[in-house]
């Protein structure tokens, strides 16, 4: 079984440098590659016609990686990217197979409730966007979990009372590595502007990386405005596409 990917290259004082996508969230679709195991060979065609295939050696500081693909109908792929050599000619592969379940430290999706402990975050009155947004995720969380996907929160109820995230979220046990460490294919960190209520000012942001295809923050923007019957932020700054904005 043979997949070919047309890939993006520059050629610049005889180095060859190639990419499968601009975009960050593009390229090899890792969630829908079959059952099997692959090779990957860069296909080179000359402008005398001659066709030759180059192997792939890993120059870089990453190793092995396992990745496991977003949970449906109860089940996995499990997916090991790989690099060895054969008769010292190196390689890279990769191997898909089937997993009933997911490791106990991997996920589907994490959710990161903004805020939190001492960081309460936009205030009015009694009100707490920390608070809110938990509530928030509770909910997302369940309404996951209720078809079948593995969910990590960032923090919940039981959270510790003085946690301060504002300043302590890159340290080696925050948040960030905590999110990190839950090996999940999608995070949802959820926020609440402090802007007055203002039709200028208020309305739906779902904020991306700004080198990434845009299709899922736009679909996702989409579906809150019309299943929560609200409506888009108006805000220019940043703003990629009428349905998200990119920061």
């Amino acid at each position: 079984m043979k997949y070919g990917i047309n890939s993006d290259f520059n050629y610049s004082d005889n180095i060859i440098s190639f990419s499968t996508s601009s975009e960050i969230n593009r390229g090899i679709d890792l969630e829908n590659l079959a059952l099997n195991d692959y090779y990957l060979l860069l296909k080179v065609t000359y402008s005398n016609s001659d066709i030759k295939y180059y192997s792939l050696a890993n120059r870089s500081e990453y190793g092995n990686i396992t990745y496991y693909t977003i949970t449906k109908n109860h089940s996995n792929h499990k997916i090991d990217i790989s690099f060895g050599q054969y008769q010292n000619i190196p390689y890279m592969s990769i191997n898909v197979t089937q997993a009933n379940e997911l490791p106990e430290d991997v996920y589907d999706i994490a959710i990161d409730p903004g805020h939190g402990g001492s960081d309460a975050g936009a205030t009015s009155g009694d009100y707490t966007e920390a608070n809110l947004v938990l509530d928030c995720a509770l909910t997302l969380k369940s309404k996951l979990e209720d078809l079948g996907l593995k969910v990590f929160l960032s923090r919940d109820e039981t959270s510790p009372s003085d946690e301060n995230t504002a300043y302590t979220m890159y340290d080696e046990n925050g948040r960030i590595n905590i999110l990190n460490g839950s090996h999940a294919k999608l995070l949802i960190s959820l926020h609440l502007n402090s802007e007055i209520y203002n039709k200028d000012e208020g309305g739906v942001e779902v904020y991306a990386p700004n080198d990434c295809n845009l299709d899922f923050a736009s679909l996702l923007a989409k579906n809150i405005v019309e299943k929560g019957n609200t409506y888009y932020s108006e805000l220019s700054s940043f703003k990629k596409l009428d349905r998200s904005l990119c920061s």
